[in-house]
Parts: structure tokens; C-alpha cells; sequence
């Protein structure tokens, strides 16, 4: 108390109890509460010094440092500041990934389907397709007027015997297998330049295997890098910008058609490695 000789100045008095959090992936947050005299000066004292981001007191092998903090008024000219404290538990400065899969499927053109059946120049005249004015069961391939041996797809044609009708008349989607894969990192200020790497790497796709091992969790270690593609990426800095704050790097990644791939004229991969 004031009245028993302790002034409670700013950083406060710690309180004994506390407590400490450390997930599955490295994230680290703990939390203290501090008694302080709450005098107007003594409390812009206390905001002050926790919004730059103070240490966490005692040493357990890596850094924390506040980031947020509650206070509650209290008798006797006491007020109580619970302070909240974040971490990274991994000597390399950013945790595991966490990372969430989802399978679902997405309609595509049915000419991008890898079973599509592929152009001929001999096909021509509907020697297996059929032609606009005589379509058959197979695909119609209209012949290019300006450029020879090129065709043009123009749908599957209706079946003339209703015995046997032409499953595939009229489609021209189909639903197209996605696996989308989304992960959440935190970096401290050190790995900064690894958050920055993760937020540009929107629209590439990866050529590292140890960027692949580390976004995807250590899921899958035997896909290739390069049918990997960024379709997303969200940062969110955790804490005052002047003093050292933590990232949060949020990203969706998609995986290619196992056939066809990405196209490499639409989307590059990645030149240079993020971790």
C-alpha cells in the first residue's frame, strides 16, 4: 500500500500470481498483474512504458515481450495493470506452422480436364468427333479457317439413337479436385524480412522443398514445389511499431492439377527461398 512506504512507481509492483501458455506450435503468451499507484502522472507512466514493449521479468530461455494490458481501479489509491506478454518458444525466431487442409472441388472448363481428348489435324471433317452438322457421341472440333491444323472445341455431340444417349452432351464444366492448404506463422522482429518474403510471394509459386516442409507443417514432404501457388497472404503486426513488434503471416496455398500443373507463363516461381 502508499501508506505503508512503497511509491507502487511505474514499472508497479508484481503481483504473485501469473501465468504462462505454450501451444503446440511455439507460440508463447504469459501474463502478469502489477500494482501501481494510480495517480494520474504515475498511471501515464505505466502506459507508457508497457506500450514499448517490456521484457517479460524473468528469463526462460527466449524473448517476450508485453504487447497489451488491462487496468482496473482499485481502494486505497491502487490500481491493478494485467499485462499480456508474447513469445516464441523455437530458437529460430518464428513458430511451426499451424496449418488447416481443405479438399473440395471448383468447375473448370472441361478442355482443361488432363482425359480431355487431345486436337489431331486428322480429325478433320469428323472423322472422330463428329461435325457441326453431324455431330456424333464424341467431341466436335471445328476446323480453323485462318490457321491450318488448328480447331476450335464445339461441344459433345447429341446422340441420333435414343438407345444410346451421349452422357457427356452439353457439358462444358466439370468439378475439378482442389486441395487448398491454409497455414498461420508468427515471426518475431528479427524475421521480419521472412513475413515481408511470405506477403510477396503472393501469386508465385514455390521452388524451395524447405519452404514447402515448413508452410505445410511437415504434412508432406514429397510434393513438388513447384505445383504450390500463394492464392493468398495476410500479415498483421502484433504490437507498437517502434519497439520490435511480432508478425502474424496468415496464407492460402493451392495445389496444381497433378497432369497439367501451374502455367509457368502466368505464374512464376518463387527465385529465391523464404526460410
Amino acid at each position: 500500500m502508499i501508506r505503508y512506504g512503497n511509491p507502487l512507481a511505474a514499472p508497479g509492483q508484481r503481483q504473485p500470481s501469473g501465468s504462462i501458455n505454450i501451444d503446440a506450435y511455439g507460440l508463447v503468451q504469459a501474463q502478469l498483474t502489477f500494482a501501481f499507484d494510480s495517480a494520474v502522472d504515475n498511471t501515464t507512466d505505466m502506459i507508457d512504458e508497457y506500450s514499448m514493449g517490456l521484457a517479460y521479468p524473468d528469463d526462460l530461455g527466449f524473448e517476450m515481450k508485453s504487447y497489451k494490458y488491462h487496468i482496473t481501479s482499485a481502494k486505497g489509491d491502487v490500481a491493478m495493470m494485467t499485462v499480456d506478454y508474447m513469445g516464441i518458444a523455437r530458437g529460430v525466431g518464428y513458430t511451426d506452422a499451424q496449418v488447416t487442409g481443405v479438399s473440395n472441388t471448383m468447375a473448370q472448363p472441361i478442355e482443361t480436364h488432363p482425359n480431355f481428348t487431345k486436337h489431331q489435324t486428322s480429325w478433320a471433317g469428323g472423322v472422330l468427333g463428329g461435325t457441326p452438322t453431324a455431330p456424333l457421341n464424341r467431341a466436335i472440333f471445328v476446323p480453323s479457317t485462318s490457321v491450318p491444323g488448328q480447331f476450335t472445341f464445339g461441344g459433345f455431340g447429341i446422340s441420333t439413337d435414343p438407345a444410346t444417349p451421349n452422357i457427356k452432351a452439353g457439358v462444358r464444366q466439370y468439378l475439378r479436385p482442389m486441395v487448398n492448404t491454409r497455414g498461420t506463422i508468427f515471426f518475431d522482429f528479427a524475421n521480419a524480412s521472412r513475413a515481408a518474403a511470405l506477403v510477396n510471394a503472393n501469386g508465385w509459386r514455390l521452388s524451395s522443398s524447405d519452404d514447402l516442409g515448413k508452410l505445410l507443417g511437415g504434412i508432406t514432404t514429397a510434393s513438388t514445389p513447384g505445383k504450390w501457388l500463394f492464392t493468398s497472404v495476410n500479415v498483421e503486426p502484433i504490437g507498437t511499431p517502434s519497439s520490435n513488434p511480432y508478425y502474424k503471416v496468415t496464407y492460402d496455398l493451392m495445389y496444381a492439377n497433378d497432369v497439367l500443373g501451374w502455367d509457368a507463363d502466368i505464374y512464376p516461381q518463387l527465385t529465391a527461398a523464404i526460410f
